[in-house]
């Protein structure tokens, strides 16, 4: 795999590069990544239904769980550590113990795929998005009952909570900008992307910003509570697929159509890394909780390990 790393002057040090190395795992090839909220494992879902457990220190698979027919599309751990939900293209989701890896609970409630899964701060409600343009809301102790919120033509894409906030979320929209809901109405509207939507969003971890991933080949960041547009991260050739933020809020790093992902500071927009040869419909992107790696996948969407030269946590 290529990988070029471009304008590392900022904030980085010729003893410290932003990344140091890539390392390819052939042949694992996840259609979706979720870090643990702790440490530097990651969870790697795939086509055949099983999901991988992998410490990306090592590359090693610690463990493998099955259960699902058909594909993993979605991963989410809760913050707490205690429960990871995954969703699947038959429209199901499981919830897991992660102390024995037991599931614990299995539901059915979207019509087509799970796009999207997400935990709030408390541990305690599970939000999924589905390709049926409906997001649920699935409430401690898991019971089967859950609140239904339809998207009503918008199309919507990767609700995610954000921040301590028990009731409130982001979603992105197809055919609407991007919007922060509370209990299912529209707060504010996060515009951008000239009205051709977005396919994701992702905020840091204190929910006080927002990144939104733009159908016009750009990634937008947003303050949240004001819904002001802070300014665009530009350089995809294609649509922007995916973002996400390090641990510590200090990089962006967003996954283009156009076969690269792309590291970015917020705090100034300039690109600071510049991964080539990676997946052609948008690479899955995670990032450990330790800081100290962040996963992707290449051209033949093979899991690529990268490891930061100074962790980003």
């Amino acid at each position: 795999m290529l990988v070029t790393i471009a304008s590392l002057a900022l904030a980085q040090t010729a003893a410290a590069p932003l990344l140091t190395g890539s390392r390819t795992l052939v042949g694992i090839r996840p259609t979706c990544l979720a870090a643990r909220p702790t440490g530097q494992m990651i969870a790697a879902g795939f086509d055949n239904g099983s999901i991988r457990l992998i410490d990306a220190g090592t590359r090693q698979t610690l463990k493998t769980l099955t259960g699902h027919p058909q594909t993993v599309t979605a991963i989410a751990f809760s913050p707490d550590g205690k429960w990871m939900a995954t969703g699947d293209a038959t429209a199901r989701i499981f919830i897991w113990k992660t102390t024995g890896w037991t599931k614990a609970y299995e539901y059915r409630p979207h019509t087509r795929a799970v796009q999207s899964l997400s935990w709030n701060a408390a541990s305690s409600r599970i939000l999924s998005t589905g390709g049926d343009d409906v997001s649920f809301v699935f409430k401690a102790p898991w019971k089967k009952e859950s609140l239904k919120y339809p998207g009503n033509g918008a199309i919507l894409y990767s609700a995610t909570y954000y921040g301590s906030l028990d009731d409130t979320w982001g979603v992105a929209s197809l055919n609407r900008n991007a919007r922060v809901m509370k209990e299912g109405a529209p707060v504010r509207e996060l515009i951008a992307h000239d009205g051709r939507g977005s396919n994701d969003i992702a905020f840091n971890p204190k929910g006080t910003w927002a990144v939104t991933s733009g159908r016009d080949n750009r990634a937008a960041l947003f303050e949240v509570k004001t819904g002001k547009r802070i300014g665009y991260f530009k350089g995809h050739q294609d649509w922007v697929a995916r973002a996400v933020f390090t641990p510590n809020s200090k990089i962006v790093i967003t996954a283009g159509n156009d076969r690269t992902v792309k590291f970015y500071n917020p705090y100034n927009f300039a690109k600071l890394a510049d991964l080539q040869d990676q997946s052609g419909i948008g690479s899955p992107l995670a990032v450990t909780a330790n800081g100290k790696y962040a996963l992707t996948t290449n051209i033949n969407d093979d899991l690529v390990i990268h490891t930061f030269g100074v962790p980003q946590k």
